[in-house]
């Protein structure tokens, strides 16, 4: 940023925003004018610890998700598979390869298809600025931590998806795309009944192969 101060002002103690703790250097542009070239414009850089933007804000916001989404989400396929396996009586270490594999092939498969669902959310909900990412990554990643930590087997991104509505909402109703919202929902209501005839249709199909 550009300031105007005293020129003599910028060198020595008598340099106030030095003292302050700032870099302060006269702009390569500037020009001395008036009586004395008492006056100058100054370039003001501030410290480097203090640099923390929205934008740098909103990438740890979004670290933060990463991070307790994994906190939530792990325990939910470790459950499921021991769980199963321990029902079925199944040998828990001849499986390990078998799940594992499985799981990172999903993992894989729903990365290179996220971005779309991704982009549905920071874009189609409602018009989000970095602060208000940073806002709605930040109350996500306190929700979804604090679920992980009680046990709570939340979804992160129906928690997301509020937080972004929440934002959106602070401009007025009408800064919100319902469609997408109520397509959102759909997906999550129909996700259910899905996810549990697929689960029937597969366990009929691999319990043959699994003795």
């Amino acid at each position: 940023m550009a300031v105007k101060q005293p020129a003599l002002s910028l060198q020595g103690a008598g340099n106030v925003l030095s003292y302050q703790g700032l870099d302060a250097q006269p702009a390569g542009s500037a020009t001395l004018r008036g009586p004395g070239a008492a006056a100058a414009e100054i370039c003001v850089y501030l410290p480097t610890f203090v640099k923390l933007n929205a934008n740098r804000l909103h990438w740890l916001s979004s670290a933060g998700i990463a991070f307790t989404r994994a906190l939530n989400d792990t325990p939910k396929m470790v459950a499921i598979v021991a769980m199963a396996a321990l029902a079925e009586g199944f040998n828990l270490a001849g499986l390990k390869s078998l799940t594992f594999g499985g799981v990172a092939l999903a993992m894989t498969l729903g990365s290179l298809t996220g971005h779309v669902v991704a982009r549905r959310m920071g874009e189609k909900v409602c018009c989000l600025t970095e602060v208000d990412g940073f806002i709605a990554n930040l109350v996500t990643a306190g929700l979804v931590g604090a679920a992980a930590n009680l046990g709570l087997p939340v979804s992160t991104t129906h928690v997301s998806n509020g937080a972004i509505v929440g934002v959106g909402l602070r401009r007025g109703a009408r800064e919100v795309s319902w469609k997408t919202v109520r397509d959102f929902v759909l997906a999550w209501v129909v996700t259910l009944a899905a996810g549990a005839l697929l689960a029937l249709v597969a366990y009929f199909l691999i319990r043959p192969f699994l003795g």
